[in-house]
């Protein structure tokens, strides 16, 4: 048998580079089109307009049902308008991806009253940010709820520490 010409193997290899490439392209401008509200309810959330947040990421997870991320900032939206058992429910079907995620799950939890499930969470977050005010004022805040005072007063000082978060340190430490 002859070899086929060198010109007609070069042929077929471009043309199947070239498939790829459009196959690979077609497939992350998808990809990119479907994440894209997403991307609307990510903005919404850094804006503070929490419903428009949870709307979008409603109108997301009904044509993506299981999609981690989307959970997650669902859950965050859910906290911020008040629903801990909706919040608390999905962090404990996807878990916590990231610190924020960790910081928001404690915030439902406290809006639950479970400081003692909040406390640990808090911690992890205070591991990864040890400045990190918000996080410092619940931890003590939990803590005084659950009787440690002593531990609190150490969050409570370290809050008081930040120049910018003295006064609300201070207020801990008296109380």
């Amino acid at each position: 048998s002859i070899p086929p010409p060198k010109k007609k193997i070069r042929r077929w290899l471009a043309r199947i580079a070239m498939i790829t490439t459009v196959v690979a392209v077609v497939t992350v401008a998808l990809h990119l089109w479907q994440e894209r509200g997403l991307g609307q309810a990510s903005a919404a959330l850094d804006r503070g307009d929490v419903k428009y947040a949870h709307f979008l990421l409603e109108r997301f997870l009904d044509r993506h049902p299981g999609h981690q991320r989307a959970m997650a900032m669902q859950a965050h939206t859910l906290v911020a308008l008040g629903l801990p058992d909706e919040a608390i429910a999905l962090f404990d079907q996807v878990g916590a991806a990231d610190i924020e995620d960790v910081h928001a799950w404690a915030r439902a939890l406290m809006l639950k009253s479970q400081w003692s499930h909040a406390l640990p969470l808090l911690n992890r977050v205070l591991e990864f940010d040890p400045d990190e005010p918000d996080a410092l004022y619940e931890a003590a805040a939990c803590q005084v709820r659950l009787g440690q005072f002593a531990e609190a007063l150490v969050y409570a000082e370290k809050l008081a520490e930040n120049p910018q978060q003295a006064a609300r340190g201070y207020v801990f430490v008296g109380t």
